[in-house]
């Protein structure tokens, strides 16, 4: 129980790491690759804005496009700012940096992408094509996609990694291209080793979720240890005062014959008598190690319903039984029958609205499926994840019942859970369904 409460905790922190880092890894991602896109897009609207159609090239003046001269150098990174009154030691042509982060940035940034353009005629000739420098498409590639372009009448967009912008200038058509491929090169570089980080990250976080939830669940598990040897040692504590009570009220009973007082005290003496058992029963099945051995399952449900149809009968009921021969589990042979004794005992005490109980017992591909149907009222869904707990009673009609204590099911439960299987239940149709599912083996 205490092991899945670890595995539901690390779970939840596992979860909610693993959303948040997405989250975050997203929202940087996007946002800077978005603005970078919009920077570039921004960069070829001036490009365009600036080509010089009578020379059919880059035009003079321009601060943006593919650079014909070196980038100078930040000032502090291998070379030294002229000082004042040497701006004649410049060589000729190029413009002095003048101390602007942003002039610096646009220039420098030009020496990473490449531009493309082709300039054509209404009529789509070619008049002219730049493929900039170190340009990877082909100027029959660039024509091609230029063509394409215009003969779908788009103006702007992506094609591949390049972004392209159609501008109309007299009698000429320019579509200007810039090459995002080492802008996408390095998000994707950057998206990786995010991802890198974050699975290492993740794989910590694990490990440390781990020890966390096991200091949370710790003085939970030791609780609950210390209330079941509470049980335990309590219900052999009464076992002799009430052993007592029955053996004074048996003799006191030929003494005085029958007499009102004596079998109202005989009567709750059983009782106790009754839930100081269920309890011992519930303490050993979930504290007790017990041997397993191999067991004909099978042999077992079969024995176990025929003392039951003699009881069902009593009440007006029939037990039907579908058992499939030959199917083994691995488990103890006294738990196993108890379990089964429970799931039946509760069918017959708890019938309403039928004569019918039926028991089947099937392989199910690796494993064993035992289910006890029985008619009986609907038990809300809000229920009926409770019915398996201690004490707990899901209506008045088992409340009513003197000799139910509501411990029956949480019992069978701890045996299921001992022989590493499941127990459910489900309700539909004014019929129940419990169905206990165990290994097989072979």
């Amino acid at each position: 129980m205490f092991n899945k409460s670890i595995r539901k905790i690390v779970l939840m922190v596992m979860v909610s790491l693993i959303v948040f880092i997405a989250f975050v890894i997203a929202i940087i991602y996007l946002t800077s690759y978005g603005q970078v896109k919009r920077e570039n897009f921004e960069r070829l609207q001036r490009y365009s804005m600036n080509y010089n159609y009578e020379m059919g090239e880059f035009g003079p003046g321009g601060d943006f496009g593919e650079p014909t001269e070196e980038v100078p150098a930040i000032p502090g990174e291998g070379e030294t700012p002229p000082e004042e009154g040497q701006g004649d030691m410049l060589p000729e042509g190029k413009p002095p940096f003048d101390g602007r982060p942003d002039d610096f940035q646009n220039r420098r940034m030009d020496t990473v992408n490449i531009f493309y353009s082709v300039l054509l005629t209404s009529d789509l000739e070619v008049v002219k094509t730049d493929l900039g420098i170190n340009g990877i498409y082909k100027e029959n590639e660039i024509v091609s996609i230029s063509k394409d372009i215009l003969n779908k009448n788009k103006t702007q967009g992506n094609i591949d990694s390049l972004s392209y912008l159609v501008t109309n200038h007299d009698d000429y058509i320019l579509v200007a291209f810039i090459d995002n491929t080492i802008v996408n090169d390095s998000f994707n570089t950057l998206l990786f080793w995010a991802l890198i980080v974050s699975g290492v990250s993740l794989a910590i976080a694990f490990v440390v979720s781990i020890f966390i939830a096991k200091r949370i669940v710790k003085p939970l598990e030791e609780n609950d240890k210390l209330q079941r040897q509470f049980i335990s040692d309590a219900g052999h504590e009464l076992k002799t005062p009430v052993s007592i009570i029955n053996a004074n009220a048996e003799l006191l009973s030929r003494e005085i014959k029958d007499n009102e007082w004596l079998s109202n005290i005989q009567y709750e003496n059983e009782r106790m008598r009754l839930l100081i058992t269920e309890l011992l029963d519930l303490s050993r099945a979930e504290n007790k190690k017990v041997e397993f051995e191999k067991i004909d399952y099978s042999h077992l449900v079969t024995g176990e319903v025929l003392p039951f149809e003699t009881l069902a009968f009593e009440k007006g009921l029939t037990i039907n039984s579908d058992i499939e021969s030959g199917l083994n589990v691995l488990g103890n042979q006294n738990q196993l029958k108890q379990l089964t004794s429970i799931l039946l005992d509760n069918a017959i005490k708890y019938t309403d609205g039928g004569n019918e109980i039926n028991v089947s017992l099937k392989s199910d591909h690796k494993s064993i499926v035992l289910t006890v149907e029985n008619y009986c009222k609907d038990v809300p869904i809000e229920k009926q994840q409770h019915l398996f707990d201690r004490f707990y009673r899901a209506d008045e009609a088992r409340t009513n019942n003197g000799n139910h204590y509501g411990l029956g099911l949480a019992i069978a439960k701890a045996i299921t859970e001992n022989h590493k299987g499941k127990i459910g239940c489900q309700f539909k149709d004014n019929k129940a369904y419990f169905s206990v599912i165990v290994p097989i083996i072979k």
